[in-house]
């Protein structure tokens, strides 16, 4: 049914759509009666419409207990005047409080209908909230600073907007990563201070230079803030905290558990209190950095000087008092000339101040003086204070007593250019000291180097032990200062190796000190019960004749004095060019293979041993390399008869059975059961007495089957034997393994020892093989040692097969199996096993 009356619910529509409360009250004798009120009262404070028009004293039971007199007093005063204004708390369902403007007014009676009041409820709650908030902060603000600032910021920021949490942090670090909280307000207490990394949380939006606000779910924009989650944050507001020229140095933030809007009166706030927090953020760093360089000052170990800009001394630090040995009161108002040591000269200073002047800095070493006179080194570090026009208002000084570092360095230094048994020189100051002769030697000025070293002096020390052998070292290197001069320099530059530089001598004058060295290190030594006699080997170089360089002149002393240990030692020699390369080169190499075994130098390569007929791998011939650190691989030629003819070929050629016998044990575990492994034998291993045992030793250590291993034993060792050849023989052949002779044909071979010697297989020397394609005689040659080794019942190898040409002559006289180049080159272990992988692959039963 349409209203009688539009004009009036077009009113009504009105008023239900203002978001401010309107009510309507009639007197009802002494009081006032409701008769209408807006539906928003309900959004504002809870209640239904209906509560309030039925009880006319509902309002004044909503009334906030500190506001009701007030509120009732004002009423009953004003409203007979027509008008009442004014601002109260009124309760919340939910048992808050709401700010209200109350706005009424009397409309007095005519027309014969009663008087009314008509009244407007607008809430103010956040403005109320702000005001109090801001003058509750500036109250409590005024009188405290720092951290108690800080502290109590927060606290009532958090208390006055009804907030879980509030921080207060600042922002170390250019630029910033991590925040570190000044105050910290959580669950209504103030907490320690923590620090947090920024990275994707809602404080780094803060710093993008404007308040960062999120009513509601703020988690979900911020996924990686595990601190958010934890403490189960809702809402988030947060402002940048500035210095005066702007530069963003802090943070204020608020977070609640629940949904909150932020009013823009409380933003205002808010803001007006972080700008506060940044000018005390500013003052407490600025405080806390003062306090710092005091701290510094004070309780620095280096010297610490501040003078004016006519160098007058204001102030020094209790360490300058400690080290310079100077009261501040005794230096205060005089300049820093009196420290002066005279160590440096005027131009020192000059240049100083011309640093000081140009660049605003100078750093060095100096000498300076203490108060009781004695002076000390000092590191120096000088820097100019200039204002804001670029002058210099100061100095500062600061320096380090450096007098424990410069006895260290020279300690240092001592153990780096001497000896601390002998207290000689060692290598390096030789090199170096014979640079210097060189430099100034001009004109070709003579000098001698002389290499000296103790003849076998490894038996002193292992029989009568180290500690006489150093005592032993200590009197040598005393009768060398003796014997050489106060113009010498000595050094000790290996365990029983000495050198010696004399400068200005003559050819004959050099021979004298060599003779001299010689025979005054022979003398008896009184270390023992019994006097001990040892003799001395002497090289001799002279400069310029044997060189201008310092490797030319220590190589040319080196050789002379290997060539007398390869002499009989005990005496001395010049360094000569008849001592040809290749022979100081045979004295290295012998040096150089007595240590080899011990640094792990030597490899065995492997070179494979084939059935003739069926080209499948039966064997490998193991052959020793030698890996040296400077010469690279050197072949065996070279180093071979060198030890045989020293006697190394025995552990090294123990060394060999072992890891041939470790490698065979491999393939066999690989599958490879039929193959064997040939080891060459010496004559010098053959003849020797351990020969049996290091064989058998070998193979127990790798439970290897004795037919897995061949010896192989040139022809030349056989020949040459005696009656007890046959027994070495058959006393190797009755442990199981297998025996060659190898290089047969370039000998003197008697069939008569070939019947009698238990051999198991020839092997064609390689120089009847290589040629038997081209040559018909050694064709010839070699199918006769063939026959002839078939028909003595032996297997023939023939090795130096380096093309398939020779493949279908030997073929054709029957040989047993084949070696050579043509199939592989001698390869190291794993490169073999990889090679056997690949031609069992590849071959064809035509090959």
């Amino acid at each position: 049914m349409d209203s009688p009356n539009p004009a009036f619910d077009d009113l009504h529509r009105v008023l239900e759509a203002s978001p401010a409360v309107t009510y309507a009250l009639t007197r009802d004798g002494q009081s006032l009666r409701p008769v209408y009120i807006s539906a928003h009262i309900e959004e504002l404070l809870g209640y239904p419409v209906a509560d309030w028009m039925a009880d006319p004293q509902f309002w004044r039971q909503c009334l906030h207990p500190d506001d009701r007199e007030r509120v009732l007093a004002q009423s009953a005063r004003h409203l007979p005047e027509g008008l009442v204004d004014h601002e109260y708390r009124v309760r919340h369902r939910d048992g808050s409080y709401r700010w209200v403007h109350d706005r009424l007014r009397l409309m007095p009676a005519r027309d014969g209908r009663p008087a009314m009041a008509v009244g407007v409820w607008q809430d103010i709650t956040h403005r109320a909230r702000a005001d109090r908030l801001l003058r509750t902060l500036s109250h409590l603000t005024a009188r405290v600073t720092g951290d108690d600032f800080f502290r109590t910021l927060v606290r009532h920021l958090a208390e006055a907007l009804d907030m879980r949490y509030v921080l207060l942090g600042e922002l170390p670090g250019h630029p910033p990563t991590r925040v570190h909280t000044r105050a910290l307000y959580a669950d209504g207490a103030i907490r320690p201070n923590v620090t947090y990394p920024l990275a994707g949380t809602p404080c780094a939006r803060v710093l993008s230079d404007e308040p960062c606000h999120y009513a509601n779910d703020v988690c979900r924009d911020f996924p990686e803030d595990e601190l958010l989650r934890e403490m189960a944050v809702e809402s988030y507001f947060g402002v940048p905290i500035r210095r005066a020229d702007g530069t963003i140095t802090g943070l204020l933030a608020l977070m609640h558990d629940q949904p909150r809007e932020i009013s823009a009166t409380e933003r205002a706030v808010i803001a007006l209190f972080a700008a506060r927090a940044g000018t005390e953020l500013a003052r407490h760093q600025a405080e806390e950095q003062l306090q710092l360089i005091d701290q510094v000052f004070e309780g620095s170990r280096d010297a610490i000087i501040i003078t004016d800009a006519q160098t007058r001394i204001l102030q020094v630090n209790p360490a300058f008092e400690a080290i310079s040995g100077y009261r501040e009161e005794e230096l205060v108002g005089r300049t820093p000339r009196l420290l002066q040591s005279g160590h440096q000269g005027p131009r020192f200073y000059r240049e100083m101040w011309e640093a000081l002047k140009s660049r605003g800095h100078w750093q060095g070493e100096l000498w300076n003086r203490r108060a009781d006179g004695e002076t000390y080194p000092s590191l120096l570090s000088v820097s100019a204070v200039t204002n804001d026009n670029d002058e210099v208002t100061h100095y500062i000084g600061i320096a380090s007593d450096i007098t424990s570092h410069k006895a260290a360095e020279q300690h240092i230094d001592y153990l780096a250019h001497y000896d601390t048994l002998t207290g000689l020189g060692n290598r390096r100051l030789l090199e170096e000291e014979l640079e210097r002769m060189l430099r100034n030697a001009r004109g070709g000025r003579p000098f001698a180097l002389f290499f000296l070293d103790l003849d076998r002096f490894k038996n002193i020390n292992d029989t009568l032990g180290h500690e006489s052998g150093d005592r032993l070292l200590e009197e040598v290197a005393d009768r060398l200062r003796d014997l050489a001069g106060p113009q010498a320099t000595l050094c000790r530059i290996g365990g029983d190796e000495f050198a010696i530089l004399a400068p200005g001598l003559s050819h004959r004058q050099t021979a004298g000190i060599a003779r001299q060295l010689v025979e005054g290190i022979s003398r008896p030594y009184e270390i023992t019960e019994r006097p001990l006699v040892v003799t001395c080997s002497v090289g001799v170089a002279v400069h310029p004749r044997d060189g201008t360089r310092r490797e030319a002149l220590i190589s040319a002393a080196d050789t002379a004095l290997h060539y007398v240990k390869a002499h009989g030692s005990n005496h001395y020699q010049f360094h000569e060019p008849g001592m040809t390369a290749a022979a100081a080169e045979r004295l290295h190499l012998e040096n150089d293979l007595r240590e080899a075994l011990l640094r792990g130098e030597f490899e065995l390569y492997y070179q494979p041993v084939l059935d003739t007929e069926r080209l499948t791998v039966c064997g490998a011939e193991a052959l020793l390399r030698w890996h040296h650190p400077e010469a690279g691989l050197i072949p065996p030629d070279r180093f071979i008869p060198l030890a045989e003819e020293t006697g190394l070929i025995r552990p090294i050629g123990t060394w060999v059975l072992r890891e041939a016998c470790a490698q065979a044990a491999r393939w066999r575990r690989l599958g490879l059961t039929g193959m064997t492994v040939s080891v060459n034998v010496s004559g010098e291993q053959f003849w020797r007495d351990e020969l049996p045992q290091a064989v058998r030793q070998a193979l127990e250590a790798q439970a290897l089957a004795p037919d897995a291993l061949v010896l192989e034993i040139t022809e030349s060792v056989l020949m040459h034997g005696s009656a007890n050849t046959e027994t070495r023989l058959r006393e190797l052949k009755a442990m199981g393994v297998g025996l060659s002779l190898d290089d047969f044909g370039t000998g003197y071979s008697s069939l008569s020892y070939l019947k009698r010697f238990p051999i198991d297989t020839l092997k064609i020397d390689k120089s009847f093989v290589r040629d038997m394609v081209r040559d018909e005689h050694d064709r010839t040659l070699a199918q006769t040692v063939i026959a002839m080794g078939h028909g003595l019942g032996l297997q023939v190898v023939a090795e130096g097969v380096e093309s398939a040409e020779h493949l279908p002559l030997l073929r054709r006289a029957r040989c047993d199996r084949v070696q050579g180049y043509h199939f592989s080159r001698p390869l190291p272990a794993r490169a073999l096993s990889r090679w056997i992988q690949q031609h069992q692959c590849s071959r064809s039963p035509q090959d």
